[in-house]
Formats: C-alpha cells, sequence, structure tokens
C-alpha cells in the first residue's frame, strides 16, 4: 500500500471486493497483508525492510498453503516496494514463484511533494535532513511532506530526494 494506506483502507482489496469476488471464482487465492510500513508507520522504515517482510510473507504462504505462484500487487509506494524487491532480491526461488507483478497507482513522492509544497520548500527540506547527525535522527514535526507522521532523515530524503530509493 501506499504511505499512510494499509490493507484495510484499500477498497479495491477488501474480502467482499470485486477483485476478492474474480479471485474466488477462478479459485485464486487473495492474500492481503500488512507490512510494518503500513499506514501512518512508513516514516521510520525503509524499502529494505517492504522487501524483505514481502519475500518472508511469500515464503510463509508457500509453505503452509503449497501455493506455488505468486501475483504481487502493489498500490501507490507498493509499487516501489515491489520493485526494489525484485531489483535487489538474490534469491532465484522467490523470482520463480513470481509469476505476474501488478502496479496499481504507481507514484513518484518527491513530484508529489514537489507539488503539494513546492520546489523550493521541499529543497530547503530536504537539505535540513542532509544536515542532521544521524540518518535515523527524526525529521522536525512540521517538516513540509512528513504530514505530521514520525520520518527519520534517511527515510525523509528517500522519498524527497532526487534519486532516493523511493
Amino acid at each position: 500500500p501506499g504511505l499512510t494506506d494499509g490493507p484495510e483502507s484499500l477498497a479495491y482489496v477488501a474480502a467482499t471486493s470485486a477483485l476478492a469476488e474474480a479471485c474466488r471464482a477462478r479459485g485464486v487465492k487473495l492474500v492481503r497483508f500488512e507490512l510494518t510500513s503500513s499506514y501512518e508507520r512508513y516514516g521510520t522504515v525503509d524499502l529494505d525492510s517492504d522487501a524483505e517482510e514481502i519475500t518472508l510473507i511469500v515464503r510463509a504462504v508457500a509453505e503452509k498453503f503449497g501455493v506455488e505462484k505468486f501475483t504481487l500487487l502493489g498500490h501507490s509506494t507498493g509499487c516501489q516496494s515491489i520493485c526494489h524487491l525484485m531489483r535487489t532480491t538474490k534469491d532465484a526461488g522467490l523470482i520463480d514463484k513470481i509469476e505476474r507483478i501488478v502496479l496499481q497507482a504507481g507514484v513518484s513522492d518527491r513530484d508529489w511533494y514537489d507539488h503539494d509544497n513546492g520546489v523550493e520548500v521541499m529543497r530547503e527540506a530536504v537539505q535540513l535532513a542532509e544536515s542532521m547527525a544521524s540518518p535515523t535522527d527524526l525529521m522536525p514535526s512540521d517538516t513540509p511532506g512528513t504530514y505530521g507522521v514520525p520520518t527519520t532523515a534517511r527515510r525523509f530524503m528517500s522519498l524527497a530526494g532526487r534519486n532516493g530509493d523511493d
């Protein structure tokens, strides 16, 4: 899911959604999961942790339910999590299990922040993040683009800086 989203905030993946009904009709399991970065917890984690959690979920579902092939669906920032997983994983077994990837509403957080707050304001906020003593220090809560969510300097630069991980 995207920033501030999670499986319960996305109606199109609800247990009663058209997607869920279509999956049931085809005998496909729809597994919704919540990452540590879901909802307003995204500010203190990174794409590496998302990729690790997705890997663990795929392995657990494969083992427990005997599922051999997966389609991963990412929404908004979740698209970046899936792309990061596929770009960085060294697990050939995991790659073999992923049959399809659906990227729904993929976005550039940096472009959105620039649009929402202004390019110069965001440039100054990124400079503040770069100047912080430690990448794990929290940005001030009034930093544009954090929307009051506790956000580390590293995560902020990843989301708002040029060529960031996100």
